[in-house]
């Protein structure tokens, strides 16, 4: 039988994954004459990843506003003035991407924030590490973020009864780009479908409550980020004087599914075909 070398590709939705270029998993290749049958499994659900460079929120993802307010939106980098402020400038976090989501005290209700930014249901599986970075924005006011898990509803804020971490901003506070961590299986059992709430408080949004982004939500198997870029310092001014008017900016990226289209399929570097199958038989292979 001619030798000649198979690739299966496997292809996700990248708003979703960042896997999209993980193989199958235990392939096996029957062969018999001049044809060959192989089979395989498809990759694990592997990586989690949102960017909110599509619309927003991104698909699956939920607001919650018990405060009356809009809520967490879309900021894109380079927004000047700051929405919630009278100047700086929205920087990009250290792994890029032009888009953010962002709340800030003009997001909330009228007089509290209460904002709630919250994940599909994800599988967390043994040894998973929940990753983000965040950055504060302005530094003459306190904030506070909260990072919660749910393990039953995306929906209701009562169910999100198990806390990852409490962040606490206060003025003076670094004005810097910042990652965060946190190994999942700390806080739920592997197997665990979880939703994972980025909460955005303050009690009065007239005396607190600066501006908060996230940016590039990662869960998976944990990541060297050695050599990533190093931390983005923002370059805006300490806020004295508030904006009362919030100019949002349209979000206009397209739409991407997370969940897994197939396999293309190539032998010797040329593309044969897409399928949706676990198993692909070659015909006619040269002796």
């Amino acid at each position: 039988m001619k030798k000649s070398t198979l690739f299966l590709i496997t292809a996700f939705a990248l708003a979703g994954f960042l896997n999209a270029q993980d193989p199958p998993v235990n392939l096996n290749v029957v062969c018999i004459d001049n044809y060959a049958l192989f089979i395989w499994d498809s990759p694990s659900s592997g990586v989690f990843y949102e960017d909110f460079e599509g619309t927003f929120p991104p698909d699956e993802w939920l607001k919650l506003n018990p405060d009356g307010g809009t809520g967490w939106e879309p900021l894109q980098v380079g927004t000047t003035p700051i929405p919630g402020g009278t100047g700086g400038e929205a920087t990009a976090c250290p792994d890029g991407g032009s888009w953010q989501a962002f709340c800030t005290w003009t997001t909330g209700g009228a007089t509290m924030n209460d904002q709630w930014l919250i994940t599909p249901q994800i599988t967390v599986e043994d040894g998973d590490e929940l990753a983000f970075y965040m950055i504060y924005y302005f530094d003459s006011y306190d904030d506070y973020v909260e990072i919660l898990i749910s393990t039953t509803v995306q929906n209701d804020p009562v169910a999100f009864d198990t806390v990852v971490d409490e962040i606490s901003f206060t003025a003076g506070s670094s004005e810097e780009w910042e990652l965060y961590s946190y190994n999942l299986t700390d806080f739920v059992t592997a197997g665990t479908d979880v939703y994972i709430a980025f909460r955005e408080t303050v009690v009065d949004n007239w005396v607190d409550g600066s501006a908060i982004s996230i940016d590039n939500v990662y869960v998976g198997e944990p990541v060297d980020r050695t050599s990533q870029s190093p931390v983005v310092k923002s370059n805006h001014n300490t806020q004295v004087e508030r904006a009362i008017n919030y100019i949002h900016v349209p979000n206009t990226h397209i739409v991407n599914s997370r969940e897994l289209l197939g396999y293309n399929v190539y032998l010797d570097t040329v593309f044969v075909e897409f399928t949706t199958e676990t198993e692909w038989q070659f015909f006619d292979l040269v002796n």
